[in-house]
């Protein structure tokens, strides 16, 4: 007969539960501990998180590391010279001015009377050899094409686009948003609106400098000339786009940042 007050067994140990034991009672090397995830170590030196024994994908690494499609690339500088363009006019309808090689155009423009888009294409030739030399020659081409879409549609929304009224202030404030907007979207697919652009974005891609700091540095010395050929509020509302265009390019363009 088999005496029941010596269990022939030993009895397991039930699983602790949050019903009557904390979870962070529970022994970390028990039975019940929960095992280490496989799969690649996160930024932080903790295991990757798993579902169903597999790990999850990363998208933000997807997003550093996967390059560009060509149809992307291209789509995205159609809408990037679009979209800076229809500011650009919106700027050049109350007599407003931007900075870089734009706002020298516009400086030219007003001055002499010549066309913009034709200003425009000329002034940023002699950018192309540093383009060639530090940024090579997809950013060049890239950038070659952009600079000649923007020249082309500057003229195309005049004809295509009457405004019949827009404040100053409006206008510029609402081009900058158009062009800081661009900018990202160009930034972003390895081209420039040429000139300065081209310059700034060699600094931030050789130096780590923001390229929102850089460009406003250069727009603060072209604006301020500005007085030559507008009034004082024009200026002071192209000024207002100016630093609209930067601080979206300031917020949204950082090193290490945003790099898809």
């Amino acid at each position: 007969m088999t005496d029941e007050s010596t269990p022939s067994a030993a009895a397991p140990t039930p699983r602790p539960t949050t019903g009557d034991t904390p979870l962070s009672a529970a022994p970390a090397n028990g039975p019940w501990a929960p095992a280490a995830p496989d799969g690649p170590a996160a930024p932080d030196g903790a295991a990757a998180p798993v579902h169903d024994g597999a790990p999850v994908p990363d998208p933000v690494a997807d997003l550093v590391t996967r390059p560009h499609r060509l149809v992307e690339d291209v789509v995205a500088l159609l809408i990037g010279s679009l979209a800076l363009s229809f500011g650009l006019m919106l700027l050049k309808d109350v007599g407003g001015v931007s900075g870089g090689i734009a706002g020298i155009a516009f400086l030219v423009n007003y001055s002499t009377g010549w066309p913009f888009g034709l200003v425009f294409f000329l002034i940023n030739l002699p950018f192309y050899a540093l383009a060639i030399v530090r940024m090579g020659w997809p950013f060049t081409i890239k950038t070659f094409a952009v600079v000649g879409l923007i020249s082309v549609l500057t003229s195309f929304h005049a004809a295509n686009i009457t405004i019949e009224h827009i404040t100053p202030f409006y206008a510029c404030a609402l081009g900058g948003m158009f062009m800081g907007l661009a900018f990202l979207a160009l930034f972003r697919h390895g081209a420039s609106a040429g000139g300065l652009g081209i310059f700034v974005f060699y600094l931030q891609d050789r130096f780590g400098v923001s390229a929102g700091v850089v460009q406003l540095c250069f727009d603060a010395v072209i604006v301020l000339c500005a007085l030559f050929v507008a009034d004082v509020p024009t200026v002071l509302a192209s000024v207002l786009g100016v630093v609209v265009l930067n601080v979206i390019l300031a917020m949204n363009h950082r090193p290490g940042r945003y790099r898809a």
